[in-house]
């Protein structure tokens, strides 16, 4: 395949309903965040180009590398380490047997599916149909067949005008919006991993979310470590070259006061009524909990001041099975979040306790990550 070129193929999601002029700012985000992702993880001299829906990632000697990095880029349905090609009947063919020689093992099943995004000179059902009966006549000491309802491998064909991308995996994207195309809003980081599905379910919609970190030696739940290492789980996910996070000393800002106020639910409480602080004064658009179930919190005023800001909870209503299958996708211990999820049931027994003096000396640092 000397005429051949690897690169990354990458389907956006959620973009095609949307007006042209809609589409195409988002579109421009998602190269913008594409761009920063994969210089963060050291590629350079790659290039972005749009073609027929898709963009597209050239000039990259690491294709599959690259396509894992861009496949947890928000907005992105999934990326594809693809072959580029003239449209000729020859090439396509050369590229399907090396892609099948490459992925089938012996007993395996594999289907062809060829798709014609704009005009081609070739016909995309002559290539499901000659590709087939290559791969079988090349790969028969392996004993594979072909189905075409649940098989092993499917090799993916794209016919754009004179050229064509091949293909063999799909790496599922997180989907979405990309990041910034809505709201920015503060994540207060009070309930371990579930905290970070929140942020997750929120970034999915777009919004970039900066959190507020509570740091404690006395609430074992604000414990310094174990909160830094969350909130790079975080980090991990934001496409920006540089990332706002927000710290609280909660021991300094309670200091000597009741000792109720280091049992985690009143602390958890506390920890809220300054997050709606600092919403306001750093201008955020909303605030974002992670309560999975209970009564949703209104925190429409705190003392001597009205929030006016929304607080979205975007875990209510899901079951613990749905929680679990996002830990996978963020790579979150499920063991950490069945702890977190006990730990919410508990109630605090001083909903009505006046946090005013200490939300009045309550200061945050601001680190870039």
């Amino acid at each position: 395949m000397s005429s051949s070129e690897r690169a990354v193929l990458i389907a956006s999601s959620e973009f095609t309903l949307k007006s042209s002029p809609v589409r195409k700012t988002l579109e421009q985000r998602l190269i913008d965040d594409l761009k920063v992702g994969l210089t963060r993880k050291g590629f350079d001299g790659f290039r972005m180009e749009k073609d027929a829906g898709r963009i597209i990632v050239r000039g990259t000697r690491e294709a599959e590398n690259a396509a894992q990095c861009c496949a947890r880029v928000f907005g992105v349905a999934y990326a594809a380490p693809a072959i580029i090609l003239p449209a000729s009947m020859e090439s396509v063919m050369e590229a399907i047997v090396h892609l099948a020689t490459e992925a089938l093992k012996p007993t395996q099943s594999f289907a062809i599916r060829a798709h014609r995004a704009t005009s081609s000179p070739l016909s995309r059902h002559e290539i499901e149909i000659k590709g087939g009966a290559e791969v079988l006549r090349t790969l028969k000491s392996r004993e594979i067949e072909v189905d075409l309802t649940n098989p092993d491998v499917t090799i993916f064909i794209d016919l754009v005008g004179d050229h064509a991308y091949v293909y063999s995996e799909r790496l599922s994207g997180p989907g979405g919006l990309p990041l910034s195309s809505m709201w920015r809003m503060l994540l207060v980081l009070d309930s371990g991993p579930l905290s970070i599905l929140a942020a997750y379910s929120m970034m999915r919609r777009g919004c970039l979310v900066e959190p507020l970190l509570p740091l404690s030696d006395r609430v074992s739940f604000f414990a310094r470590d174990p909160q830094l290492r969350l909130v790079r789980k975080l980090r991990e996910l934001v496409t920006r070259l540089s990332y706002r996070t927000f710290t609280l000393d909660f021991d300094k800002s309670i200091g000597t006061g009741q000792t109720s106020l280091f049992d985690y639910p009143e602390a958890r409480r506390f920890v809220r009524y300054a997050g709606a602080k600092l919403a306001v004064e750093k201008k955020f658009k909303g605030i974002v909990f992670s309560d999975v179930a209970g009564e949703l919190a209104t925190l429409s005023e705190f003392p001597g001041d009205h929030v006016g800001r929304p607080i979205f909870q975007p875990l209510i209503g899901l079951t613990s099975e749905e929680l679990l299958d996002m830990c996978k996708q963020v790579d979150l211990q499920q063991e950490d979040l069945l702890t977190q999820l006990d730990l919410q049931s508990q109630t605090s027994s001083s909903k009505g306790f006046d946090f005013s003096e200490y939300l009045a000396k309550t200061e945050f640092e601001q680190l870039s990550l």
